[in-house]
This record gives C-alpha cells, sequence and structure tokens, in this order.
C-alpha cells in the first residue's frame, strides 16, 4: 500500500502519506473534489447521443459528486471507486439525497485494482487524480481496457501554458499521446479562468478553516498541516499561471490503423480520404466513420467481434468474405490490391506494411499540393495504389526535371499536371497497370 498511498497524497496536493486519516477532515466542506460535474453531463449530453442507461465508471471519484450527478440529470448507471472510506460513505448518504442509490454503487478499493478487473463500461472517467495510475500513457492504456469497442473516455487533467516550463505535459504532447494510443479526442473543454480565482479562493478559505483546527487539536502535527496548506496553494498559483486545466472527452478507436481497411482497401489512398466537406471518409473507423458507413460486415468480423486491425490477421483468412473480391471491379477506390495488402501483412505483418503505405502517401500528398489541376485526384490516388515505390520515386525526379527544362512556373498546374500524368502513364505501361477505375461487368 506504500506507492499507492504516496500516488493518493500526491493527488490531493499532501506531501505525506502521514497526512492521508486527516484529508476526511481538512475537505469536509468540499463535496467536489476537483472535477466540474457540470462540465462533464455538458460533454456527455453534446456528443452522446443514448445517454440513458449508460454504463460509467467512475475512477477516484471522491465524495461522488460527478457519479451522483450524472446518474440524476441523465439516468445513467454509475460505479464510483475511490480508496478512502469516509468519501464513499459520504458518496452513499448523497445517492440516497439525490434518490439516485439504485443508480449509483460506490466501493472502497484501489483503481489500480479496479482498472485491471473492470470491463465494458460506456465511459470512463479519470478525474483529476493525477498519477494514481501511472504516466499519462499508463493510465490511457489502463483506461482503454475498461470500456467498450467505440467506448469514451473521460480525463480531467492539465496541460502547460505555451513558453512555460512544468512538469506537465503540454496540449501538443497530449494530443500526440491520444493519437499513439488509439483515441479520437471528441471534445476539450479549458477551465474557465474568470472562475477559477473565485472557485480557489473559496474552497481554500474552507481548507485553511479545518488545518487550523486540526493544528490547535494536534500541535505537534501543526507543520504537516500547514504544509498540506502550502501545497494547495502553489497548487492553485500553478493552475492560474502555469498551466490549463482541462476536461478532455476522448472516444477509443475500433482501430488505430484507419488509413488501412480491415477488408484490405487502401484507405490512405482513397480520393474521399483527400475531400472536404460531407464527402470526406475519415478511413476505416476514423473519426465519425459509423455515421458515414453504419454497416460494414467486414468491421463487425474483424474489429467488433474478433479485435483485429485487418482480415489477413485472422486464423480463418481468406473467408467467404473475399469470395467476391476478386479485383476486377472497382468502386471510387481500386480494389485490385486487396489480396495482395492482406498477403502482404500476413507474411510481414501491419507495420512493414504501413511503411510503404507510408511511403505511397506521401507520394500522393506531393501529388496533390504541387502538381494538382483540380481534376487529377483520382489518377493520382490510383498511381500511388497501383506503381510500384521505385516507379514513383523516378516519377518525381523526371517531373521535376522536364518541368525545368522545359520552364514550366510553378503556379502552372495544368503544365505540371500534364508533365506529372505523361510520366507516370508510360510506367503503368510498363509495369501493365491501368490507371483507370474498373467497372464492374454486367
Amino acid at each position: 500500500m506504500g506507492e499507492v498511498e504516496e500516488k493518493l497524497a500526491k493527488s490531493l496536493t499532501g506531501e505525506t502519506t502521514e497526512l492521508i486519516p486527516y484529508l476526511p477532515y481538512l475537505l469536509q466542506d468540499l463535496w467536489e473534489l476537483g472535477s466540474d460535474p457540470e462540465e462533464i453531463i455538458g460533454l456527455i449530453r453534446k456528443n452522446i447521443k443514448k445517454v440513458k442507461d449508460l454504463k460509467i465508471l467512475d475512477l477516484a471519484c471522491g465524495k461522488g459528486a460527478v457519479s451522483v450527478k450524472l446518474a440524476k440529470e441523465l439516468g445513467c448507471h454509475v460505479d464510483g471507486i475511490d480508496i478512502i472510506p469516509e468519501f464513499i460513505s459520504y458518496a452513499r448518504q448523497k445517492a440516497f439525497e439525490f434518490g439516485v442509490s439504485d443508480l449509483c454503487s460506490f466501493r472502497i478499493e484501489d483503481i489500480n485494482i479496479s482498472v485491471a478487473r473492470e470491463r465494458g463500461y460506456d465511459i470512463v472517467i479519470m478525474g483529476a487524480a493525477g498519477e494514481v495510475l501511472g504516466s499519462p500513457e499508463e493510465a490511457i492504456q489502463k483506461l482503454k481496457n475498461t470500456i467498450k469497442p467505440n467506448g469514451f473516455i473521460i480525463i480531467d487533467d492539465a496541460y502547460s501554458r505555451e513558453g512555460v516550463l512544468s512538469n506537465y505535459l503540454s496540449r501538443e504532447q497530449w494530443l500526440k499521446l491520444f493519437e499513439d494510443e488509439g483515441i479520437q479526442l471528441i471534445e476539450e473543454k479549458p477551465v474557465n479562468e474568470d472562475e477559477l480565482s473565485d472557485i480557489n479562493d473559496k474552497n481554500n478559505k474552507f481548507i485553511i478553516n479545518r488545518a487550523n483546527e486540526l493544528k490547535n487539536k494536534y500541535p505537534d502535527k501543526a507543520a504537516m498541516f500547514d504544509g498540506y496548506v502550502n501545497s494547495q496553494l502553489d497548487e492553485c498559483h500553478e493552475l492560474e499561471n502555469e498551466i490549463i486545466g482541462v476536461t478532455w472527452l476522448l472516444k477509443k478507436n475500433l482501430k488505430k490503423i484507419y488509413t488501412l481497411g480491415c477488408c484490405g482497401l487502401d484507405c490512405g489512398l482513397c480520393p474521399r480520404f483527400y475531400t472536404e466537406g460531407s464527402s470526406k471518409c475519415p478511413g476505416c473507423c476514423g473519426v465519425d466513420f459509423e455515421n458515414k458507413h453504419p454497416s460494414c460486415s467486414f468491421i463487425t468480423c474483424c474489429v467488433k467481434k474478433k479485435g483485429l486491425e485487418v482480415c489477413g490477421e485472422c486464423n480463418e483468412f481468406p473467408c467467404r468474405k473475399f469470395d467476391k473480391e476478386t479485383g476486377e471491379a472497382d468502386s471510387f477506390i481500386t480494389h485490385r490490391r486487396v489480396m495482395q495488402n492482406q498477403r502482404l501483412i500476413r507474411e510481414s505483418g501491419a507495420a512493414f506494411f504501413l511503411e510503404q503505405q507510408n511511403r505511397r502517401m506521401n507520394f500522393l500528398k506531393t501529388m496533390l499540393e504541387c502538381f494538382d489541376d483540380g481534376k487529377s485526384k483520382s489518377f493520382y490516388c490510383l498511381s500511388a495504389a497501383l506503381l510500384s515505390l521505385k516507379s514513383l520515386d523516378e516519377s518525381l525526379i523526371k517531373a521535376d526535371r522536364e518541368i525545368a527544362e522545359k520552364s514550366i512556373g510553378k503556379e502552372d498546374f495544368k503544365g505540371k499536371a500534364r508533365v506529372m500524368k505523361e510520366i507516370l502513364s508510360q510506367f503503368a505501361d510498363e509495369e501493365k497497370e491501368e490507371l483507370k477505375l474498373r467497372k464492374a461487368k454486367k
């Protein structure tokens, strides 16, 4: 318990574990310990369609303010867990007062044990609990395991202000971490700085008053209580001047690799992946994918049921779903590499395939940025998907040389596109590839 107690004390701004038995007394005037229930309720209401009967896990729930108010306002079921018995007792009392005892369940437990066991929640909340679950990366990995595929994570934490050195991650570092861990940022709510100072002043007055009472009762521990008050004041100063408090609503991706369809399609080389507006496709299981493509048997089987990235990882590949995947007919994206992609992943692994695909995507981005005349996107997508990497690399070299020889201007996209398309067509002829979408035979 030593390490757990140290993390607990730190999360509640305590400098020593000796303070833990006194925390309930010091914080007795506060119900909301960190997270703002109204902010969390607002995020859920705005971004999640069916809120009633949601199953929510509230880790380090404190005195249950978030849990109880979620149950009361949204009618959802909440399991709250905290290691301090007095906090859990208070949470149960509040659930009874608010008439939601049937919707709230509270228990005393180390949340490190909880995250190793709890599964199948729609939402998990980790509110203002510091590094109780480890580093930000470790915490996110543990939180992901508690929720369903496409479930949500709510984190109340902070990031360093621009230009300020602190122990907190920067916002950019947080966003990179989310991306690396396969979770989408749905919405973020920075703390209201106009209200922050008033809230801190009010809460600190309560804490200082209780600390003075304890100093009178236990004069030999006065330094410890003064240290706690000073730590609270330091944290408030840090929050008002060095870091920005924030509540993030995150969504667990069904897949990490959204540029590759589980069916084998090169989503990252599709024209719609590079389209702006309502017709833009986010890639396989990317942001808002289910609203654009509500039904996909490949995703249901491969991703949701078996937890795989691509069908090529499955022991049953190729199954009957691929009987019609002959490569003879395309949609708005070529299907000619579907089986080849799956077999490459099966033989060499997803990492090797992604390295190859990233090179193709970089080529395509160069085409769209430097050689697009407004009507060549599909052609470039086909080229990037079908031609060898060697031909793609050489085409750029040849195009640059020919454009320079013909003195084609930098802004003459039509002239540059004409040169590039001629070169790509030559390579396609050599490789016996057809840079046209194939229609299904009647």
